[in-house]
């Protein structure tokens, strides 16, 4: 049994994000969902928006809120159909340097993105982004869940194109 089949997590993490390179989805809806917060020991509810290709929710915080109202405007409810490109950056939070996904423009070129040394290069086959290209793959013509996708990038030691390409090959 793996980490993930233990305990299964509904929200998209870090290390989704990180290995995609970048995820380029379509919101689907936005919600509020009551979380327990450990730290002051109670029910909080946080915003979250869920995507079309994807099951895992992303729960927003200012920063991402702010991020996406920038893209598509300050009312939830008018971000149905939208689309954002997820990335994950080094930030510095509570002390330390922590990676934390971010919102761009799905549209916006590499470098008008802010790079760091921790940022994942995009990668592309000829055709296209292949991060979006590999989650597409695995979502909408493979039915994977992520954790599935998961292995199949770690088995190509990180990397999306060789992992596409396994894909491709074991499923013409």
């Amino acid at each position: 049994m793996r980490k993930e089949d233990a305990f299964p997590v509904e929200h998209l993490r870090t290390e989704i994000v990180k290995a995609a390179g970048e995820m380029i989805l379509t919101i689907s809806n936005a919600e509020k969902r009551e979380f327990f917060n450990r730290n002051i020991n109670e029910d909080e509810v946080k915003p979250i928006i869920h995507f079309e290709e994807i099951s895992e929710f992303l729960i927003l915080n200012v920063t991402r809120w702010d991020q996406i109202e920038a893209l598509h405007g300050p009312e939830s409810d008018d971000w149905k159909g939208k689309r954002v490109c997820l990335k994950v950056v080094k930030v510095k939070a509570f002390g330390e340097k922590r990676d934390a996904i971010r919102v761009f423009d799905p549209g916006s070129k590499p470098t008008q993105a802010k790079k760091t040394a921790e940022t994942p290069k995009k990668k592309t086959n000829g055709t296209g982004d292949i991060a979006t290209l590999f989650w597409d793959m695995v979502y909408k013509k493979l039915n994977m869940d992520a954790a599935d996708a998961q292995e199949v990038i770690n088995s190509c030691n990180g990397d999306l194109q060789k992992a596409y390409d396994k894909l491709k090959e074991q499923n013409p």
